[in-house]
């Protein structure tokens, strides 16, 4: 995983007469794999405290319009661009800190990331169950869209 959460990957340089993109790719994941959303995985029924949701959108302009929603039938919620640490690259710093000898070179220090956008979830929930969360993003180069399950207990 690279400083700013992305992982590992490629980058293609496309170009026509007049215009041109890059088309990242991570290694490894089909190319749809564009991001990656935190959020709690386990919620309980009762809570009545917001739901942070970030999502680090690897090749995303820095003024991709980016939204969420939760499940089907939800409200689609924009998202506010806050380059920080990736919370996702952070986690696994910090799991990996915690192996005493890896026999592995360990990760360096975490890097603002300017692809992540994040917003607050305010779910009621009646009953308990497996939820989703749909995250869509717009730039002038792609469209991208991904998904993260959330359990309610």
């Amino acid at each position: 995983m690279m400083t700013d959460g992305t992982p590992n990957g490629y980058a293609f340089l496309n170009i026509s007469e007049k215009d041109w993109n890059l088309e990242w790719r991570s290694a490894g994941k089909p190319a749809d794999y564009q991001m990656h959303i935190d959020m709690p995985e386990v919620v309980p029924i009762d809570s009545k405290d917001a739901i942070k949701v970030t999502a680090n959108i690897f090749n995303a302009l820095p003024d991709a319009e980016v939204k969420m929603k939760m499940g089907e039938n939800g409200e689609w919620i924009e998202m506010k661009s806050v380059p920080q640490k990736d919370p996702i690259r952070l986690a696994e710093k910090e799991r990996e800190n915690e192996i005493e000898k890896a026999p592995w070179r360990k990760m360096g220090a975490a890097a603002i990331s300017k692809h992540i956008w994040e917003a607050e979830l305010n779910p009621t929930f009646t009953q308990p169950g497996v939820y989703y969360i749909h995250i869509k993003s717009k730039d002038k180069w792609y469209e991208h869209e991904g998904k993260r399950l959330i359990h309610v207990k």
